[in-house]
């Protein structure tokens, strides 16, 4: 940076500031510059960079290691028949560790679509340990406030139907990846 005074030195040398913001540091404080003059200061001295700086999406977790250790559950509701039929909601287990999927059609996303869906899931592979799914009724719910107040567990007709199988049902957003 030889030959730019202090002034000019001490509004680049701002770790947190963007060009932009030392561009208009520098106008307030007199200097008469082009656009794109700080932008290539601190390119130069390595104290800005072209790149956004962004927080990672999401992180990725560790896949279960055992068929059947969980299992995502989904419904999809889109035009599968592409036009050549009534729209519906395709019912979709995913084993976790494997990747094996399984998959139903239906006209929607119901407790009986994901009973039935679960039933053929038994039939051909055995009884998973988790189900993980979003938080419709149909899965688990949020509780009400007679429910929270008086310490009960939320529970769905579909939920039941798991807890007598020995399936726990985990809700999207919840911390279990361990």
């Amino acid at each position: 940076m030889g030959g730019k005074s202090s002034h000019a030195r001490g509004a680049l040398e701002c770790p947190a500031c963007g060009y932009r913001r030392v561009l208009a540091e520098l106008r307030r404080r007199g200097w008469q510059l082009g656009e794109r003059r700080p932008q290539r200061w601190m390119l130069a001295a390595d104290l800005w960079s072209r790149r956004r700086k962004r927080k990672p999406h999401r992180s990725r977790r560790q896949c279960k290691a055992h068929f059947g250790e969980l299992i995502q559950v989904d419904g999809s509701h889109h035009d599968g028949l592409e036009g050549r039929g009534p729209k519906g909601c395709m019912m979709n287990f995913v084993d976790d560790a494997s990747g094996v999927a399984l998959c139903r059609f239906s006209n929607e996303e119901t407790t009986w679509a994901a009973a039935g869906l679960l039933e053929a899931w038994v039939r051909q592979y055995g009884v998973p340990k988790v189900l993980y799914c979003d938080w419709k009724n149909i899965y688990p719910r949020q509780s009400a406030s007679r429910e929270a107040i008086e310490g009960i567990e939320p529970e769905t007709q579909f939920g039941g139907m798991c807890a007598k199988l020995g399936i726990a049902i985990i809700g999207a957003y919840r911390s279990v990846w361990t």
